[in-house]
Order: structure tokens, then sequence, then C-alpha cells
């Protein structure tokens, strides 16, 4: 019997239905794979949920400074992974989290990582509030490898950078196996003082193959009484575009 993911001969198998139904023949470094991807994929639907749920509380108002909000956001991401008994750290070079990163990254630092300890990369986070360093966010996070990266930006063009991440994903396993690391893009509608009441939050999650496989709505609001933020009617689908 040859594995159904890798080809490899599989002479103990393990039997299992995954999404279509169909019976599937795994070797063990295909279903570490296949469960590792299955944990960034429940995590980010939660994460996502869990940060629209919690948004309220970080009290940002349209007079906070730029400063104020990275602080606040990356605070809820800090205190989240240290209640999941993850090792949090923040501004990492990309040299300390890789055995041998190209030149032209190697001094460059990642905002926020969870250690899964002794040594295991789970989630490297990049907030961005500045359009233009989106997409230098974007290849530090995917050559990061972490099992689930999570980029929270303010894009103009939503789905110009949506593709960017679909095809960097794609072009950086290439030659693994398609089960595996994830990224999720949150994408948030507040790019002037006239959105930041408006517009819908998404939450869209790429897999390896550069293909959408969940994606997260809530809607803007701005609470009247308080003038705080809010993320409200919050909805996750599986799969592609809904």
């Amino acid at each position: 019997m040859n594995c159904s993911y890798c080809g490899r001969e599989v002479k103990e198998y393990l039997m299992i239905h995954p999404e279509t139904g169909e019976d599937s023949y795994m070797c063990d470094d295909c279903l570490d794979e296949f469960y590792s991807s299955k944990i960034a994929k429940f995590f980010a639907e939660r994460i996502f949920r869990g940060f629209c749920k919690k948004y309220p509380s970080l009290e940002v108002t349209d007079q906070a400074d730029i400063s104020t909000i990275t602080r606040k956001i990356l605070g809820y991401f800090d205190e989240l992974g240290s209640m999941l008994s993850y090792q949090v750290s923040t501004e990492w070079t990309m040299k300390m989290l890789l055995e041998a990163p190209s030149k032209d990254i190697e001094r460059k630092r990642i905002d926020m990582v969870w250690i899964e300890p002794p040594a295991s990369l789970f989630l490297a986070l990049e907030y961005e509030n500045k359009n233009e360093a989106i997409e230098s966010d974007i290849e530090k996070l995917i050559a990061s490898e972490a099992e689930l990266s999570i980029l929270y930006c303010h894009p103009i063009d939503r789905d110009r950078i949506v593709n960017v991440v679909k095809s960097r994903m794609k072009e950086k396993y290439s030659d693994k196996l398609p089960l595996g690391n994830q990224f999720l893009l949150i994408l948030d509608p507040w790019v002037s003082r006239s959105t930041f009441g408006t517009g819908i939050l998404e939450g869209v999650l790429v897999d390896r193959r550069g293909e959408e496989v969940g994606r997260g709505k809530a809607q803007v609001i701005k609470e009247e009484k308080s003038g705080h933020r809010m993320f409200v009617e919050v909805s996750w689908s599986q799969g592609g575009t809904t």
C-alpha cells in the first residue's frame, strides 16, 4: 500500500476519512503534517472569532494614535499566547528563527512568535498599519515557516494582497506536501478617518497550495456612547470565498 499523499510505501498505515470522505493511507510524516494543518486551521477560526469578541475591551477610538493601537493589538496576542502556554517572544530577527535565512531578510524582525517548547514555532504574527509595508511582512511570515502565520493589516486593495499571499504560499511550498502551514490574513477596513466605524473585517485563511480554505467576516460599527470600535455579526465559512 502507498501513501495517498507522498506516494511512499506504507508498511504500517492508518486509514482515515478526510474531508473528501474517501479512504486515505498515510505514512507517519504525512500524518504529522495532516494533524498540524488541522490544528492550525482550528486555531485560525477561533483566533478570528475570539479577537472579534475581545476587540471592544481594547477600547480603540478614532482618536487613538498608531503606537497605542499597535500596543493594544500586540498586547492581546501576547496575553492569548501566554494563556495557551506558549512561550511568547517579540521582535525576533529572522536569523534567530531560521538556520540559514537569506541575506536580504536575516536582520528583519517579526513582531511576535509563539514557541511550543522546546523549540517548535507554532505562530508568527505581524501587525502592519502601513499599506506600503504589507508585502514585506508577507515575505517574512512565509519565510518563517510557522505552522500558522497571521498578518493583521489595513490594505487599500484587499484582493491584491490576498492574491499575493496565495501566490507566495504556492511558490514557497511547490515541492512540499500539500498539508501543513497555513496563513491567516486579517483585513481591517479602517484606512481613513471616515472608515473607522464602517465596513467589513475579514479573515482569509490560505493553505500551502495557495488555496483559500476558510473566510471570516464581521461587521464594523462604532458604539455611540463610548465611541469604541466593535466587530459584530461574526461568521466563518470553510473553503473558498462566500
